[in-house]
């Protein structure tokens, strides 16, 4: 017996190692979710692998494979970038924070802060990117953060914020005793203070940098330092010891570095012009054009122009015009639009200076065509620069309403949770206390038949006299209580049949009832035919009839409650439809909520003349930041809810809230010809809401946002999109447009385009701003409202 138990226990110890193994082991779409990711990192083509990696975290949400769902995140974030599409770069990047918030990550929140940093910067968004470095700065003071830093303050040109960074990061080189670190530290310390005019300052570090590479023995570092020593020389104006220092440069470089020759010899060039000595001048620019390589088209086009403007000063016309030729032809070759613009413009003033002025003139005209075209590509790209940076804002934006939004939905979610399983506690305590309840009326049902049995047994055998004579009472009692029972199955069909008319469902366990209740008769009759034979069976006629009278008042009393609970669940469901169709109302215009309930779909219908609104809040982003979700929430919502009484006033239906943008429509669903009036209207209510609601926080002290209010009139398609999550939705290129009226508008100013202009000057006095280029459409005419 001992051996038996002993292998059974062993048997079930096995077995639940089993079960743990099976239920830590990886499912298979886990398993592919990793293969996917592994697929898409050896493909060469990005969009391939962004579609694997897509795929790959759909399947890694829908297992709720949290690593799976980082990894898709992160490569879809580094995909993106490769292509320069970083507004979905960011986004990716920012839902995997919540992750390892939770997990309290800090190496990989480090990282992501370095990589959302990195993406502004290249943005020049500087003040985003310094507040990502900054965070990533608490969580780990590495000189790689500092070095980000001192870049990010660089670029924005504040040069004194970089270079109290630039001290922090020599004196880790220096405590690191890293050679390398502290000589280009001390480099970016030279350049800042170059920029900053500070050339005495700037000339110090020089100095000192000359000591250190002297002392290290790196003559490539030395002649470096000897360079930009004589650049600071030049900078403060001396000239001869700027010589001095490029001839010991010139000295130690020894053409071993050809890069670094040739901009000795420019240099030193500038230096001997600077001191009025041309002719050396050009002779080091000649010997710098023999040193540059051949296929270096551009820096032998620059150099050639320098020589032709040295030749030029000195009123040699021929050797000025000869190098300037070689210029161009180099500069078109190469289609350099800068160079040949520089060498158009030369060529110019040396025809012009020779009195040739058709030459001159036409390639004035050259250079001029020229400086357009980069002017148009310089426009081009400042505003590309302008729509990704907004892109990153807006997404920036929407990706932490979303988190906002989510981390509210998983706070009600856990509220009905908590809630559910207390219900279902108390469901099963009641159970328990039925079940409890069953079993005691079953024993007390078994005393009860015990006792009475052993009760008949002495009354048949002490009292046959008494017994006759209980018969004939009983007899009597007998008839009155089947009078009752009678009067009592006519009042409880009465009951039945109302029960059934009230609730059809019901009927089932209705009759179910009225079966037990004819069950109860019927064996009342058969008691009493048998009492009549039997004397000695009096008794336990009696504790029948009475038995029976019990159980069909406790009939009459379930089919009452069952009655009640009819009626409630009744109410209920009349609540409930109410309650749905208020809710349809809330979500949907009337004419569209009516249509969709009767016949269970919503037509789409054109609208010939609308008027969309579209409103967004400037500086919401660094605002957010310093309000807690819940006062985010409560400040949306009082000014949208503001938003909803005005346009309500104005005959407008609100269409959705886009994070913090806000769109509404007039003219739908009822036809409006008045809606571009009151569109207006409706807007410069909103806008004095919110300068009211300025200057309150302003008198308080605390953070505000302004909004920028956009709106266009033209046709427009409106109607129900989904099949399960209704929405009331319009459609067309007037949406568009409006929308395009918000991004170009002005904070505090609402901006309509042409064609709602022609409708509403009549009503409002509006300014002419002017021409502007929008996205996808071109040119575009745009106003002011101003009252």
């Amino acid at each position: 017996m001992i051996k038996k138990r002993h292998y059974l226990f062993i048997f079930f110890s096995n077995l639940l190692i089993v079960i743990h193994l099976a239920a830590q082991a990886p499912t298979e779409d886990v398993l592919k979710v990793d293969e996917l990711l592994l697929e898409a990192a050896q493909l060469d083509s990005i969009d391939s692998a962004i579609l694997l990696a897509t795929e790959a975290l759909i399947l890694a949400k829908k297992e709720n494979y949290e690593q799976g769902i980082i990894s898709a995140q992160m490569d879809l974030a580094n995909l993106h970038a490769e292509q320069r599409n970083f507004a979905k770069s960011l986004r990716n990047l920012l839902k995997v924070i919540p992750f390892y918030e939770k997990n309290e990550n800090e190496e990989g929140l480090y990282q992501i802060y370095l990589q959302i940093g990195d993406i502004y910067l290249k943005e020049k968004l500087y003040e985003q990117a310094l507040a990502y470095f900054f965070k990533a700065r608490k969580l780990q003071d590495q000189i790689e953060v500092l070095e980000r830093i001192e870049t990010t303050y660089s670029s924005d040109q504040q040069l004194g914020k970089a270079l109290v960074i630039l001290d922090e990061i020599y004196e880790y080189y220096e405590e690191q005793n890293d050679y390398n670190g502290k000589v280009v530290s001390m480099e970016k310390q030279i350049n800042n203070y170059l920029g900053q005019e500070k050339y005495d300052y700037a000339l110090k570090i020089n100095k000192a940098l000359l000591e250190l590479v002297t002392l290290e023995g790196d003559d490539h570092a030395l002649a470096v330092a000897y360079n930009n020593t004589a650049y600071n020389y030049i900078k403060l104006n001396e000239p001869q010891k700027a010589l001095d220092y490029f001839q010991q440069a010139k000295i130690i470089n020894d053409n071993d570095d050809i890069e670094e020759e040739v901009t000795l010899n420019i240099n030193m060039a500038i230096c001997y012009h600077n001191a009025g000595k041309a002719q050396e001048a050009i002779r080091f620019l000649r010997a710098a054009e023999v040193m540059i390589p051949n296929d270096n088209f551009v820096r032998q086009c620059a150099v050639r122009q320098l020589i032709a403007k040295m030749y030029l000063n000195e009123n040699d016309f021929y050797n000025a015009d000869l190098y300037n030729q070689l210029a161009i032809e180099q500069a078109e070759y190469v289609k350099s639009a800068v160079q040949m613009s520089s060498a158009y413009r030369q060529a110019g003033t040396i025809h012009e200076r020779l009195y040739e002025f058709e030459e001159a003139l036409r390639y004035y005209t050259l250079h001029l065509s020229i400086q357009d075209s980069l002017k148009t590509v310089e426009k081009l790209r400042q505003q590309e620069l302008l729509q990704q940076q907004l892109a990153l804002e807006r997404a920036e934006k929407e990706i932490k309403l979303y988190q906002v939004r989510e981390a509210l939905q998983d706070a009600e979610l856990q509220r009905t949770e908590e809630a559910r399983k207390l219900l279902q506690l108390e469901r099963d305590n009641l159970a328990f206390q039925a079940q409890e309840d069953s079993a005691r009326l079953i024993l007390l049902e078994k005393d009860r038949t015990l006792q009475a049995s052993l009760n008949r047994t002495k009354e048949i055998e002490n009292q046959q006299e008494f017994l006759l004579l209980q018969q004939q009472v009983q007899t009597e009692a007998q008839e009155r209580e089947v009078a009752e029972l009678r009067e009592q199955k006519m009042m409880q069909q009465m009951k039945l049949e109302q029960a059934e008319a009230a609730e059809k469902i019901k009927q089932q366990e209705i009759r179910r009832l009225e079966q037990d209740k004819n069950l109860d008769t019927l064996k009342i009759r058969n008691q009493q035919q048998l009492t009549y034979g039997i004397a000695s069976g009096l008794s336990l006629v009696s504790l029948l009839i009475f038995y029976n009278l019990y159980r069909s008042r406790k009939t009459n009393k379930r089919l009452s409650q069952k009655n009640r609970e009819i009626d409630k669940e009744r109410a209920i469901a009349e609540y409930e439809r109410q309650k749905s169709d208020d809710l349809l109302l809330n979500i949907l215009p009337e004419p569209t909520a009516i249509e969709l309930k009767e016949k269970g779909s919503a037509t789409p219908k054109k609208y010939e003349l609308a008027t969309v609104i579209f409103t967004d809040f400037s500086g919401f982003t660094n605002i957010s930041e310093q309000l807690s979700p819940e006062e985010l929430i409560s400040e949306l919502s009082t000014c949208f809810s503001t938003f909803d009484e005005i346009i309500e006033q104005h005959g407008l239906e609100k269409i959705k809230t886009l994070g913090d943008g806000y769109m509404c429509v007039g003219g739908v669903p009822i036809p409006d010809q008045q809606n571009p009036v009151n569109a207006v209207r409706a807007a410069l209510e909103m806008q004095a809401f919110m300068e009211k609601n300025i200057a309150k926080k302003k008198a308080a002290g605390v953070p505000y946002w302004q909004m920028r209010v956009g709106i266009h009139t033209g046709e427009l398609v409106a109607g129900v999109v989904g099949s399960k999550k209704f929405a009331y939705d319009v459609w067309g290129d007037t949406v568009n447009i409006a929308s395009r009226m918000e991004s170009n508008g002005v904070s505090g100013k609402i901006n309509i385009s042409k064609a709602t202009y022609e409708l509403v000057k009549n009503h409002f006095h509006c300014a002419y701003r002017g021409t502007f280029e929008v996205k996808n459409k071109g040119e575009v005419e745009m106003y002011f409202v101003e009252n």
